[in-house]
């Protein structure tokens, strides 16, 4: 589990959502504060990254949010050979 303040990091939010995504396990969550109104770049920077795949949100004061990294990709069975 990694947890962001996407909010306080501001223009910097997508470099920092790589920075620890890639000290993530696939299966384990990245997380965070800072979804909302308040703060535009953070929820700019959490929607890029993850384009396409599931955003979870909550409702809480910050605008909390989480993803979960997928699992790895297994090589086809021809790969094996």
């Amino acid at each position: 589990l990694a947890f962001v303040d996407a909010c306080a990091i501001g223009k910097d939010a997508s470099e920092e959502l790589a920075r620890w995504e890639a000290r993530v396990k696939p299966g384990g969550l990245v997380a965070g504060r800072g979804f909302g109104p308040g703060c535009p770049d953070a929820v700019a920077a959490i929607c890029a990254h993850r384009f396409g795949n599931d955003i979870h949100l909550g409702v809480t004061g910050g605008g909390f949010w989480w993803f979960v990294e997928p699992p790895e990709e297994e090589p086809p069975p021809d790969a094996l050979r």
